[in-house]
């Protein structure tokens, strides 16, 4: 299945959970598990961006817990990055990088499917 495709998986679910982790943060959806070792854009409505890069005590306050209990309504995909679009109005770009290390997966929770990115 292409992976355009398989992110579509994500439309309807709701972000159930948030943890950082030292170097990565986790998305927990309904279905899925999102985990992130790069680049995040989380962009408000009002188009106010905040950028995260996944780096243990580095960067500004994160505003995630805005996208807490929100449907993911749109997955998009480009070269290097997918943006979830939530019903709030936010959206979510994850970014990855061509190089000898994944940057993230998305973890099925019901039959352990998994997209390495």
């Amino acid at each position: 299945m292409p992976i355009a495709q398989q992110l579509n998986m994500l439309v309807g679910d709701e972000i159930g959970q948030i943890c950082l982790d030292p170097y990565g943060i986790q998305f927990k959806f309904d279905r899925w598990t999102l985990c992130v070792q790069h680049d995040i854009i989380h962009v408000e409505p009002d188009d106010t961006k905040h950028h995260f890069a996944c780096v243990a005590f580095n960067g500004p306050p994160l505003m995630l817990h805005r996208l807490l209990q929100k449907a993911v309504i749109t997955v998009e995909r480009k070269d290097l990055e997918f943006t979830l679009h939530f019903i709030c109005g936010s959206s979510l770009i994850v970014y990855t990088e061509q190089g000898p290390y994944e940057c993230g997966q998305l973890i099925s929770s019901t039959n352990y499917d998994y997209i390495v990115f």
